[in-house]
């Protein structure tokens, strides 16, 4: 392609530096939850597993542009400044993956109290640390329940640990595989 000539003040000619770009992008999920009762507990466990992929490819400013500060510069084909991206491959590809399992018992100690434990385990790659463990722990309390009825006030509290994942921008960018 043509480089781009621009004259501060006259023209701008010559080819477009923006050049070519493309972006990929492709999400995958997969997950399974499920729920069994036992007596007093409530029993929940599960799985899933996601992949993001992105592709991107540009060759903006391969073609160089020059730049004239007036029409004798031109003219005398003395650009003051020329500048031109080197570009050895024009391709950047990520390829993040993650998983997680857990299992949760919500064990209902009376009417009116029910306690919960939970352990959540999950991995990703791009990061050293592969097993990241979670462990959970609630406590719902309805102070005026009676026999029966439905409880119209419930006191919850709970704790947890909770782990963000690795975006794109923050992972490494590789131009081989993925």
């Amino acid at each position: 392609p043509n480089p781009t000539i621009t004259v501060q003040g006259a023209f701008t000619k010559g080819g477009n530096s923006s050049g070519v770009s493309q972006d990929h992008e492709d999400n995958f999920e997969l997950q399974n939850y499920s729920t069994a009762t036992a007596g007093k507990h409530t029993l929940r466990f599960g799985a899933r597993l996601r992949s993001y992929r992105d592709a991107n490819y540009s060759t903006a400013g391969a073609n160089g542009t020059y730049l004239f500060n007036t029409i004798a510069e031109y003219q005398s084909n003395t650009p003051s400044q020329y500048t031109v991206t080197d570009i050895h491959n024009a391709l950047a590809r990520a390829l993040l993956f993650d998983g997680s399992l857990f299992f949760e018992d919500d064990w209902k100690v009376n009417p009116n109290l029910s306690v919960g434990l939970g352990l959540r385990f999950e991995g990703q790659n791009r990061i050293r640390d592969h097993a990241d463990w979670a462990p959970r722990v609630s406590l719902a309390w309805s102070p005026l329940h009676r026999g029966n009825a439905t409880a119209k006030t419930v006191v919850r509290a709970g704790y947890g640990w909770f782990y963000n994942r690795f975006t794109v921008p923050n992972s490494f960018f590789s131009s081989a595989g993925a």
